[in-house]
């Protein structure tokens, strides 16, 4: 098995504190490491999607999270990836969408009335550079 940090730790941990320090390369060759030894959890597809999106990879990223959600839709994460989902469709200019999956977390949820807020923000400054554009082409 892969090392890591302290023998304490779990090896979603571990690939955990890799993205969190920002060495996905690591994290994505541990994940792929763990796997070929027939281990494997479900946050290991969650933490490839963190990785992707890390690494401007929108599409990829989106494609981990549904994988993520759609064979674990109970998982206790599963709020974190819908709030990654809303961040990569933020980045690919999709920000109504974005905010349609952020307003359905729980009001609790970190971050979450900060990145409404910002969505709703920048949506209502496209409303309005519409109005313009609009008045200007007569």
């Amino acid at each position: 098995m892969p090392n890591h940090n302290s023998q304490a730790d779990l090896p979603q941990e571990a690939v955990y504190k890799l993205i969190d320090a920002d060495n996905c390369a690591e994290a994505f060759r541990m994940i792929q490491e763990y796997r070929s030894q027939a281990f494997g959890c479900p946050e290991f597809t969650l933490y490839e999607a963190l990785c992707f999106y890390d690494e401007k990879n929108d599409l990829e990223c989106l494609r981990k999270c549904l994988s993520f959600i759609s064979d674990n839709p109970t998982h206790s994460k599963k709020n974190y990836a819908l709030f990654t989902i809303a961040m990569s469709l933020c980045n690919v200019g999709l920000e109504e969408e974005a905010l349609s999956i952020l307003q359905s977390l729980p009001a609790s949820y970190p971050d979450r009335d900060r990145e409404i807020h910002k969505l709703e923000a920048t949506l209502k400054v496209r409303e309005e550079v519409r109005s313009v554009l609009k008045a200007i082409k007569g």
